[in-house]
């Protein structure tokens, strides 16, 4: 079986606090999900299931989150003017 491994940081901030993660098309919006949790909180979830926004006080966000399977890591804004995101609510 042949495995790719690549992932890439486009152009962000080395101490940025939120990223937008993309994550393997053929993983589903809570394998995704789950992935961008152990880099840090979920913010929102981008109009495809494999995008998630994710924020974190702590550095190191970008590298978090490829070691959680990332294939791209993007500033936010960037995903954001395609599609209309759905809102991650907390305790409501």
């Amino acid at each position: 079986m042949l495995g790719l491994g690549v992932s890439t940081t486009a152009s962000v901030r080395p101490d940025a606090a939120t990223l937008a993660a993309v994550f393997p098309p053929w993983w589903d919006r809570a394998a995704s999900v789950q992935a961008a949790m152990a880099a840090g909180e979920v913010v929102r979830l981008g109009g495809a299931p494999d995008v998630v926004v994710v924020r974190s006080g702590a550095a190191g966000l970008a590298r978090r989150l490829t070691a959680s399977g990332a294939w791209l890591v993007l500033d936010p804004i960037v995903v954001s003017g395609c599609n209309a995101p759905a809102e991650v609510r907390h305790g409501r």
